[in-house]
Parts: structure tokens; C-alpha cells; sequence
């Protein structure tokens, strides 16, 4: 037996900010380097853009937002298992600072990249921004997360004996 309906605006309201993300070029390099399956993914954007708005819709209408019709009892697991994969990569970066590998020279451009990710968080949100200072942002970014993530320059710091001995 199914619940209530997703309401026209509700549905449009939840596809229009998932595919504006789909096009949009920062979501997508960030996305395919995530520790979330895209199912995952897509269950947490549902359950984040539904909760809080006084909308209280069941995990079964949540269910149905989603591109491909899954059961309730699918939406739960990927919903479970993407905050598990967070929860995880939480106490990863948590532990990184503890054993002092943030603390590193080379993790500077982390912390930039962050910002610029913030910045272009903030353009998104107030919504008057130029498309041309929101594309410079999506430029510079995929040019830093392209830089930093390079195998070399990810290694570099090894070489130079900044892992400590645990």
C-alpha cells in the first residue's frame, strides 16, 4: 500500500536542484572521486532537501523522488550506508588531524580549495551572482582539485619524510 503522493511543486522543486547539479561541472569531479555511489548520493541530496522544510514525507515518498523508482526499503540502505560512508570519511580526516597530517605544509592548498568551494557555495545560494564570476569560480576550482589530487604532487611530501612513525 503507497502513502500520499509527492506533491507537483515538491517533485519539481527536488528534480530541478538535482539537475542542476548533474550539469553543473564542480559536482561532477567531486562526485566521481566521492566515497558515495550515486545512488547513495542521490538518496542523501533527497533526504537533505527534504527535511527541515516542514515537508514530513515518509521514506516511501522520498523514494519515489528518486530517478530511478526504488522500493522504501532501498532508499533506506543506500540512505544508511551513504551516512556511513560520511560518518567514515569524518573520522578519517578526525584521525588525520589527531595523528598531525593536517598540520603539513602540503595540506595548504586543502584548506584553500575549501574556501573557494564555500565561496562557490555562498555564489549558488544568494543566486545573483554573474555566470561569469560562478564560472571562474568552477574554472579555478577543477584546476585546484586537478593539481591537488595529482599522484605526484600527493606523494611528494612522502619523499620529503613528512609521515610520521606510528
Amino acid at each position: 500500500m503507497q502513502g500520499p503522493r509527492v506533491s507537483r511543486e515538491v517533485r519539481q522543486k527536488i528534480d530541478g536542484h538535482i539537475s542542476s547539479l548533474r550539469k553543473d561541472p564542480v559536482y561532477h569531479l567531486l562526485s566521481e572521486s566521492s566515497s558515495l555511489a550515486k545512488a547513495q548520493l542521490e538518496s542523501l541530496l533527497i533526504d537533505t532537501l527534504t527535511t527541515g522544510e516542514a515537508l514530513n514525507l515518509t521514506s516511501d515518498q522520498k523514494a519515489r523522488l528518486r530517478r530511478r523508482k526504488v522500493s522504501k526499503g532501498a532508499f533506506n540502505r543506500s540512505l544508511i550506508q551513504a551516512y556511513k560512508n560520511v560518518r567514515q570519511s569524518l573520522f578519517t580526516t578526525l584521525l588525520m588531524g589527531y595523528l598531525g597530517l593536517l598540520e603539513s605544509p602540503r595540506l595548504a592548498s586543502f584548506l584553500e580549495l575549501g574556501e573557494r568551494l564555500s565561496e562557490l557555495s555562498a555564489l549558488y545560494r544568494e543566486g545573483n551572482a554573474s555566470s561569469g564570476l560562478i564560472d571562474e569560480n568552477r574554472r579555478i576550482i577543477i584546476q585546484m582539485v586537478e593539481e591537488i589530487t595529482r599522484p605526484k604532487r600527493m606523494l611528494k611530501g612522502l619523499e620529503a619524510g613528512e609521515a610520521r612513525d606510528v
